[in-house]
């Protein structure tokens, strides 16, 4: 039965295929790698940057000596062999001679939906690798620019190494500098539209879904704001999105785009057809520790909170283990895990690794696992290390009320702060979650809330890892 909850594991393919051993391919993977993943509750699996990418190859100095730095810090015995340059800045979407081929690629879809697994992949739609070979062959689905613009903006424009004479824009958004190792996919032509939505419809041979990168740049007034300076962008366009999703779910009904996405366009984004978009508010919220703001999170409407994906980390974030203790590490993963719509995890979370790795490296810096970041701190706790944690968790997660159930939020009990509580259903079961995401414990009346939900006994409560006492829940903070 497909869950109304999904759960998506993002993984690294390069780290993956490292750490098998070298020149490991899609088709070395072991099909216990997915077996476990499947038995810890995962629907979805995201195979994060598999397509060719060349940049590194054709021009080594657009990794910049700041970033340079900045991997060797994180690892002292870093090599040339451990960068592989950006799965973000794609050459062609063409399975990259490293990571396999079509056929492996074809063989992992067909053993993964055989588990119960569905497959997604990338489609990066504001950008190219800055020396793809679209861009001779097809320069006009990209922005070029006059010398002019090179001449006074070297950040944003460049020149392609292959023709000197021409110029065209790196991929940005219009937040922040350009990324210099790709080039801008031009929306002001028609002729592009039918172009990428037909590289998704080609994506959608081979996986299940696609997850899109910054899926708000191609939309049209984002787009304005952010080349609508340029004279030279006079062809008129419509929307991508709405048509773009049409014609491909036409073709492949059940195929699924989930949306990464900022500056509040999550609702928009779904107008035009996407499935799910990044809860990015979320995370926000949960990284800043607003206790108030993140239980008034809950009280959205709820088809938004059904089609929306939260997550505590993935490629882009710094880790849960590094920026939050592990009480409120706790917390924060039981509101993705027993919340509504898709749970996002992230290859390395469930393991407690500490260190961000920047996409263009190809391993895991080395990290002491050993898990025990926080010793019980009183005779209530019995979780040790985020891994224990984690493995009960998961296996909660999995029941059938949580995945397919209703779920609805609960006012929280009178006079009790910073709990956040949830009510769950599917067919005779109920259970009550409750979430203490303040810094302080609390202990409220088991019996005056049942009368509130109008429910009566038997129900289960979650409430942390905590045995409960059916005459009141002393929710420890804060989980």
């Amino acid at each position: 039965m497909t869950p109304h909850h999904p759960s998506l594991y993002e993984i690294n393919t390069r780290i993956l295929l490292n750490s098998l051993g070298p020149k490991a391919t899609l088709g070395d993977i072991p099909a216990k790698y997915w077996k476990d993943l499947r038995g810890k509750g995962i629907d979805w699996v995201w195979l994060m940057g598999i397509w060719e990418i060349q940049e590194k190859a054709l021009d080594p100095n657009l990794i910049p000596q700041s970033m340079m730095d900045e991997f060797h810090t994180l690892m002292h015995d870093l090599t040339d062999d451990d960068i592989s340059g950006s799965p973000y800045a794609i050459h062609d979407y063409v399975i990259d001679p490293d990571i396999g081929n079509e056929k492996q690629l074809k063989e992992l879809k067909k053993l993964l939906n055989k588990l119960g697994l569905k497959l997604m992949l990338d489609f990066v739609p504001n950008h190219f690798g800055a020396h793809t070979r679209w861009l001779n062959e097809h320069p006009e689905y990209f922005i070029e620019v006059e010398e002019k613009h090179f001449q006074k903006n070297k950040s944003t424009y460049y020149r392609p190494w292959y023709n000197r004479n021409r110029f065209f824009a790196h991929g940005k958004d219009p937040y922040f500098d350009a990324w210099q190792d790709t080039v801008q996919v031009n929306y002001a032509n028609p002729a592009t539209h039918v172009w990428m939505t037909n590289v998704i419809d080609k994506i959608a041979d081979v996986c299940d879904g696609v997850r899109c990168d910054m899926a708000m740049l191609p939309v049209s007034r984002i787009f304005k704001q952010t080349w609508g300076h340029l004279d030279t962008l006079k062809e008129r366009h419509g929307a991508f999105w709405p048509a773009a999703i049409a014609t491909v779910k036409k073709a492949h009904p059940e195929f699924l785009f989930l949306a990464e996405c900022y500056w509040d366009m999550e609702a928009e984004l779904m107008e035009m057809g996407f499935d799910y978009c990044y809860d990015k508010v979320f995370y926000d919220r949960m990284s800043v520790q607003e206790v108030d703001k993140m239980r008034l999170h809950f009280h959205a409407e709820p088809w938004w909170l059904m089609r929306t994906a939260r997550f505590l980390e993935n490629h882009d974030e710094h880790r849960a283990t590094a920026q939050l203790h592990f009480q409120r590490h706790m917390a924060a993963a039981a509101l993705v895990a027993f919340g509504p719509g898709m749970r996002f995890w992230h290859m390395g979370q469930w393991e407690g690794r500490r260190k961000k790795v920047p996409v263009q490296i190809s391993r895991f810096p080395y990290e002491a696992l050993c898990g025990c970041l926080m010793r019980a701190e009183s005779k209530d706790m019995t979780c040790s290390c985020v891994q224990e944690f984690y493995l009960h968790l998961l296996e909660y997660n999995q029941r059938e009320i949580f995945r397919i159930g209703e779920w609805r939020v609960v006012h929280e009990p009178a006079n009790v702060l910073g709990l956040i509580c949830w009510h769950w259903k599917h067919q005779r079961e109920q259970v009550l979650v409750v979430v203490n995401f303040s810094d302080t414990d609390a202990v409220f009346s088991l019996q005056d809330q049942l009368h509130l939900l109008h429910l009566r006994n038997p129900l289960n409560v979650l409430a942390g890892n905590l045995p409960v006492d059916p005459r009141h829940i002393h929710a420890l903070a804060p989980w």
